[in-house]
């Protein structure tokens, strides 16, 4: 956790307890301390006690989930559930591709089969799109789990850009354009120049 304030000593941390427990400081200067927050301190209304500055009560965050090798940015559905790609060594598939954590930390497998499952997005459409750093594809997901590629073979046809952004639910080329950068981390028409380049 970040503890704001003045007058922090520099030269020797101060002992710092959380909910009762000593915490590890990590950090400090004179306005600004990283305290590590002790495994057995976990909850809301807790009391972060500093030597020699008194105590005041902080919320603490809880782990939603354990055992998830995440690659990139999660996303977060309407009703608050996270989604977090497994991506796996590069060109192996991963038995799940991604996972759904509800709220109270149980992790569940959502999508299989998608290769080396990177970036996460839902779109202007409420869909989950899921990008793949093998292939360069994007998939929409659906409420099932299953899912549907739809950038990379609309890219590779005659399409232009502005048709394509409108068939996967976004108001304008420049969206679309600025999304798919994002997930795939090149343009839209330089990926389907190197489509292009690669298939002659």
């Amino acid at each position: 956790m970040v503890v704001h304030g003045s007058g922090f000593p520099t030269d020797a941390p101060p002992a710092v307890r959380v909910g009762g427990h000593p915490a590890m400081v990590a950090f400090v200067s004179p306005t600004r301390m990283v305290v590590l927050m002790p495994a057995e301190a976990e909850g809301e209304n807790l009391t972060l006690e500093i030597e020699n500055d008194g105590a005041t009560r902080v919320e603490a965050g809880v782990p939603w989930a354990t055992g998830l090798h995440q690659v990139d940015n999660p996303a977060f559905d309407p009703e608050g559930r996270l989604y977090v790609t497994y991506s796996g060594p590069r060109g192996q598939e991963a038995p799940v591709s991604v996972f759904r954590v509800a709220t109270p930390g149980a992790r569940e497998p959502f999508v299989s089969g998608i290769v080396n499952a990177t970036s996460l997005a839902y779109g202007p459409d409420g869909q989950l799109y899921i990008s793949s750093r093998f292939d360069g594809a994007v998939y929409r997901v659906g409420d099932d789990g299953t899912h549907t590629q739809v950038a990379s073979e609309l890219l590779n046809g005659n399409s232009n850009m502005a048709a394509i952004a409108a068939q996967v639910g976004y108001d304008s080329e420049a969206a679309f354009s600025r999304a798919f950068k994002k997930m795939i981390g090149v343009a839209p028409s330089v990926w389907r120049q190197g489509v292009r380049l690669r298939d002659t």
